[in-house]
């Protein structure tokens, strides 16, 4: 899957695709570094950068030969991506990681940084490629192994994809509910029924008052 030549990018060859904001955090450097070791190495890796930010104009210092589509959304971001060959995701502060999701759902290999978020999603060997993100080479050689290796990468795609599939809002939401109700559960089972407080009456000055139970009378 190639984007249009009109674009810049060569149909025969892959595109690595970084997707989101574009802050620091999100391991700007790392990507940009690991890019650059491809060409080091001799690759000509193509580029994509969906989405904008803060960073953007050091990102493309960087990585002047990138294509930078700005902030997508909807079809068009969805079509934008599933163009795209390789996604590569160098962030290790994500917290449930929904551009890996909408990767694996637009049938991308993945190359991620072995963190907790992508863990929850991915597994190593089996539908990603996880990285140890403090050993940058580990990111360009997962890379340029998916970079001359079609059938790898398309099976990393394809298992990505079939993965995918089970993230689907009905089954989330269902889950979410699942917690309430376990939850009222358990509070119902710990707290005595409620009653009414009761209504005591004082006297003052022949004034009837009711009070709640358990304060003092007057």
């Amino acid at each position: 899957m190639s984007l249009e030549p009109k674009q810049g990018f060569d149909p025969d060859r892959p595109v690595i695709v970084f997707l989101g904001r574009i802050v620091m955090e999100k391991g700007l450097e790392a990507f940009a570094d690991t890019i650059a070791q491809l060409k080091a190495a001799g690759h000509a890796p193509q580029v994509l950068v969906i989405g904008d930010g803060p960073a953007r104009a050091w990102f493309e210092t960087r990585m002047p030969e990138a294509v930078f589509t700005g902030f997508l959304s909807g079809e068009t971001l969805a079509s934008a991506l599933a163009s795209g060959d390789i996604f590569f995701n160098p962030s290790t502060t994500e917290t449930f990681g929904n551009v890996n999701l909408e990767a694996m759902a637009c049938g991308l290999a993945m190359v991620c940084a072995d963190a907790p978020n992508t863990r929850a999603l991915l597994r190593d060997g089996k539908d990603a490629l996880l990285c140890a993100h403090d050993q940058r080479t580990s990111y360009a050689d997962a890379l340029a192994a998916l970079l001359v290796d079609t059938r790898e990468r398309r099976r990393l795609a394809a298992e990505a994809l079939d993965r995918s599939a089970a993230y689907r809002w009905t089954n989330i939401l269902d889950e979410v509910f699942e917690v309430y109700a376990e939850a009222l559960d358990r509070h119902a089972a710990r707290t005595p029924t409620w009653r009414a407080p009761s209504l005591a009456r004082s006297r003052r000055g022949g004034y009837v008052e009711p009070q709640p139970n358990g304060l003092p009378v007057l």
